[in-house]
């Protein structure tokens, strides 16, 4: 049922296990000082009560149900139903400041040439408690690469892509940890600028479910590489930019050779640093790495406490 006629915007919700929170977000979306076109939200074979917790909201958005099969399938079958000119994407346990959509839907009306709007945002604790932690490093118009390919940069509950920005039958990998990075990445390789707001126009809850959790730490550096790779396989990459995703690749590795000398697992690490070293890395912390994977393991921190395997790259502004 379409809430906005005059709303060029479909938010797409995919929901697993977040019954206790779900609402929240529905009412954020629906009380929009510019509500959407149609909110569609995929529940992905949940086993809570998320049934009933959206329940109240069935007259006012469209709910799918499908058997369990992870956030990228869910938001590629909300993607083949979409027929709107931007598209929200929103965590279903986060929710959204009333104007939010509006913003983002004026930004992207006045600049052609954005594929991506995205804003800042407030995180909340467990307690409810919400801290403004900056999460976009560049305001305004700019060019994302070759930045984004170091790290991603764009981080939801606030981001609005272009439809035409993707190409029609485009469908999202399924890279549980960053499955949204793949997107944007994508959306920067084909030319688009991005456009990001200093202002929280949205709130990101930290619970224990969350998959950026630090619990799952190891799987997301090990999904990220996966996901670079296959980009870099994939995708038609100029000659400039080959380089910068070696780099991107290599620094993760990197990390998770800390990442095993954090769990006891040298054996593992220094394997780790003997490829690593046989591809030509040598960086300053990869040299680090060579002393720590001989350091007993309860001094291995004194050496990963001055290094870090993210890397930097400046974005360039237009």
């Amino acid at each position: 049922m379409p809430l906005s006629p005059s709303s060029k915007v479909t938010v797409i919700v995919p929901t697993y296990g977040h019954a206790p929170f779900i609402a929240q977000c529905l009412e954020s979306l629906l009380r929009q000082t510019h509500p959407p076109d149609r909110v569609i939200v995929i529940n992905d074979g949940s086993p809570d009560d998320t049934d009933t917790a959206v329940f109240p909201y069935l007259g006012s958005i469209e709910y799918y149900k499908q058997p369990h099969q992870g956030i990228a399938q869910s938001v590629n079958r909300a993607l083949e139903l979409v027929r709107s000119e931007y598209v929200h994407l929103i965590g279903s346990d986060d929710w959204l400041m009333p104007t939010a959509l509006e913003i983002l839907e004026q930004i992207l009306d006045a600049n052609d040439d954005v594929g991506v709007v995205h804003a800042n945002r407030w995180k909340v604790d467990s307690e409810g408690r919400a801290t403004f932690i900056p999460c976009v490093e560049h305001t305004g118009k700019y060019r994302p690469l070759p930045a984004l390919i170091m790290k991603n940069t764009v981080w939801g509950p606030t981001v609005m892509v272009r439809r035409s920005a993707l190409d029609r039958d485009y469908r999202i990998p399924d890279f549980h940890f960053c499955q949204d990075w793949a997107m944007t990445l994508a959306i920067a390789l084909r030319g688009w600028s991005f456009f990001g707001v200093g202002s929280p126009l949205g709130y990101y809850r930290r619970h224990a479910n969350n998959t950026t959790h630090v619990k799952n730490q190891r799987k997301i550096v090990e999904n990220e590489i996966a996901m670079l790779k296959w980009a870099q396989a994939s995708m038609n990459l100029p000659v400039s930019l080959e380089s910068v995703f070696a780099r991107s690749i290599v620094a993760r590795e990197r990390g998770l050779s800390w990442l095993h000398l954090a769990a006891d697992e040298h054996s593992i690490a220094r394997s780790e640093f003997k490829r690593l070293w046989a591809s030509g890395d040598r960086e300053w912390n990869t040299l680090l790495l060579a002393v720590a994977v001989h350091l007993p393991s309860n001094l291995y921190n004194l050496a990963h406490g001055v290094t870090s395997y993210r890397v930097r790259i400046p974005s360039r502004r237009i």
